[in-house]
C-alpha cells in the first residue's frame, strides 16, 4: 500500500469517527435523562417503602400510603416508647406483611396499628398475640357462621359496615363488604357496645 493511500485511508477514518462522535453523545444525552427518573423513582420507592415500615421492592399497591394509613402511622408514633419500640421489632422482621393474607386488614398501617392498640398498648387479651395470632383470630370470627345465640352480628348504622360479637370471648370486630378486616378487639361491656350503634332494621332487609 502506498503512502499516500495510507494518509487517506487514516484521513477517512478519523472523519467518520468525527462525525459519528455528536450522533453518540446525542443517543447518550437521550438516555441519561430516562436513566435518571428511573432511578429517582427506584429511590423514593425505597424511601416510601423504608418509611412506612415496608420492605423496598414490595408491590407498588403494597407501598401506597392513604390518608388513613398516615393517621394511623401517626397514632403508633404517639403511643409508649414500650409499644413503638415492639412495633419497630415486628416490622423488621416482617411480621406485618401477612396482611392481606385471606384477606385480612384492609392496609399494612391498618394492621400495624391496630395489633399494636389493641394488643401490645392495651394489652386486652391477657398475652402478647403474635401479629398472624391476632389476624387468624379476626379471620376465625369472621368465616364462623353467626348462630344468634354466642355470635351474633349486625350493621352498623353510621357506615353500613358488618359488626360481630362474640359473647364467649367478649371480642368485637366489624369489616367491609369485601370481608377485610377494619378491626377487632375487646372492649369494655362489649355486648352494649355491640347494640349501642346497630341498624336494627338491617337484618330484616
Amino acid at each position: 500500500m502506498s503512502r499516500r493511500r495510507a494518509l487517506s485511508c487514516l484521513l477517512l477514518l478519523a472523519l467518520t469517527a468525527a462525525l459519528g462522535a455528536p450522533a453518540a453523545r446525542a443517543a447518550e444525552s437521550k438516555a441519561r435523562p430516562h436513566e435518571r427518573v428511573e432511578r429517582v423513582e427506584r429511590d423514593r420507592a425505597k424511601d416510601r417503602a423504608v418509611e412506612h415500615g415496608r420492605r423496598p421492592g414490595e408491590a407498588a399497591a403494597e407501598r401506597r400510603t392513604t390518608e388513613s394509613d398516615r393517621r394511623f402511622l401517626e397514632r403508633i408514633d404517639k403511643m409508649s416508647a414500650e409499644t413503638r419500640g415492639k412495633v419497630e421489632q415486628l416490622r423488621e422482621r416482617g411480621d406485618y406483611q401477612i396482611v392481606n393474607d385471606r384477606p385480612g386488614f384492609e392496609s399494612q398501617a391498618s394492621f400495624e396499628y391496630h395489633h399494636a392498640k389493641h394488643v401490645l398498648e392495651a394489652k386486652e387479651y391477657g398475652r402478647e398475640l403474635s401479629p398472624r395470632e391476632y389476624l387468624e383470630q379476626a379471620q376465625r370470627m369472621r368465616d364462623r357462621r353467626a348462630d344468634g345465640q354466642t355470635l351474633i352480628e349486625g350493621v352498623r348504622v353510621r357506615d353500613g359496615l358488618k359488626t360481630r360479637f362474640d359473647r364467649a370471648t367478649g371480642e368485637w370486630a366489624c369489616y367491609n363488604a369485601d370481608g377485610t378486616i377494619r378491626t377487632q378487639f375487646k372492649p369494655n361491656n362489649g355486648e352494649a357496645y355491640f347494640h349501642a350503634d346497630l341498624d336494627p332494621l338491617a337484618a330484616r332487609r
